[in-house]
């Protein structure tokens, strides 16, 4: 019988069925979960890390076949919290990252530069991503995490990253710092006000 556990609480599941599969005990798990505002964030199957367990060869996979189910829960709150910490690393990152590519360009560093602007733009792309996640649980949570202008502000620093990009791959990094120094990080900066004065608020 699989012994299945919750936040390290061992809990009652019946799946003598030899027919259920993981996927129904975890469908079955999310509909008791989700009025309380809680998701899954994490799960082991038998001791090993599971970080895609909604494949589906592991959906399909009887219940039966796995000895322990671990899952840890967190509330929608907490995720919304621990998102906004994540976002304001990567301004931190970011910020550095400017820096550091405005000083190679400065003196000449090419490689350097061309190094550290593919560093930036996956950076701001992460962030991007992450925010655009961070509003749907937020939503999810009954959270207003919005303020005026914020869809724009993605999309100007959406359309960055794309300049960035083209830019870095033709060598014009004159343009490049340009670009990072006067128009991606003024929204950069933007961003880190909001998210740090979030951040300060969830922890009052």
């Amino acid at each position: 019988m699989t012994k299945l556990y919750v936040n390290d609480n061992e809990i009652d599941f019946d799946s003598d069925d030899r027919s259920v599969t993981f996927g129904q005990c975890l469908e079955a798990i999310e509909s008791q979960l989700g009025p309380g505002g809680n998701i899954i964030v994490g799960l082991f199957l038998d001791g090993l890390e599971e970080h895609d367990w909604r494949r589906s060869d592991l959906i399909a996979r009887p219940l039966s076949t796995i000895n322990e189910v671990r899952l840890s829960v967190a509330s929608l709150v907490d995720v919304v919290k621990l998102g906004i910490d994540s976002c304001c690393e990567f301004t931190g990152e970011i910020y550095k990252g400017v820096e550091d590519s405005l000083s190679a360009i400065q003196d000449e560093d090419f490689e350097a530069t061309f190094s550290g602007v593919s560093t930036i733009f996956n950076l701001l792309s992460d962030l991007v991503e992450t925010t655009n996640l961070l509003n749907v649980t937020a939503t999810k949570a009954g959270l207003d995490i919005s303020y005026q202008g914020q869809v724009e502000r993605y999309s100007m620093l959406i359309s960055n990253i794309d300049r960035i990009n083209k830019a870095r791959d033709a060598g014009d990094f004159v343009l490049v710092a340009d670009i990072l120094e006067y128009e991606a990080l003024p929204l950069v900066k933007e961003l880190d006000s909001l998210l740090s004065s979030l951040s300060t608020a969830g922890r009052g």
